[in-house]
């Protein structure tokens, strides 16, 4: 079988060995560099780019816009899941950490006490799961023991702030008599 194979190549072997004619190569380079003519006018290639980008933008915009309604909604998914008394003791608790957490965030933009910037990511760690507790009232609805985690999640963190605070307040203070002290 090899032996017919290496016959017939070497019979046609002008068949293989043929070369392209003469001027090819210019010719070649000539199509290459010749300026295509498009069918489509440079306009309407512009105004179609500017259609996609005003689409997609309105594709965003609609998006962000029926995001924030699902979250409106699911909020109020939460709140129809949750006993009466635990809105209130919620709107409470959350008035009273972001009244203490703003006084923190502006002891900390003064201060730059790296001790405060731990306890603000620990306080958004109890803030995430709290949301996960909501979520879970959904689930289970009327559950006190998640109720109870609840109230007590935000307590923690009412706590923890206002010994931030008060410490912060101490330390401010003892500075304040040393710096009087070697100012007098």
């Amino acid at each position: 079988m090899p032996d017919k194979l290496k016959k017939w190549v070497d019979d046609n072997r002008e068949f293989f060995e043929e070369r392209p004619p003469l001027g090819h190569k210019e010719r070649f380079k000539n199509r290459l560099n010749a300026k295509r003519e498009s069918m489509i006018p440079e306009w309407m290639r512009y105004a179609a780019s500017i259609m996609l980008l005003m689409g997609l933008g309105w594709t965003i915009f609609q998006a962000g816009v029926n995001s924030g309604i699902d979250q409106d909604a699911e909020y109020q998914d939460v709140v129809s899941f949750m006993p009466a008394e635990l809105i209130e003791v919620e709107q409470f608790f959350s008035a009273s950490v972001a009244s203490k957490k703003e006084e923190l965030e502006l002891m900390a933009a003064a201060d730059g006490n790296p001790e405060i910037q731990s306890v603000l990511a620990e306080l958004s760690i109890l803030e995430e799961q709290y949301e996960e507790l909501k979520q879970e009232l959904m689930i289970n609805t009327g559950n006190e023991r998640i109720v109870n985690a609840m109230i007590e999640n935000y307590r923690l963190r009412l706590e923890v702030l206002e010994k931030l605070l008060l410490k912060l307040n101490k330390y401010n203070i003892e500075n304040q008599t040393n710096n009087e002290k070697v100012n007098a």
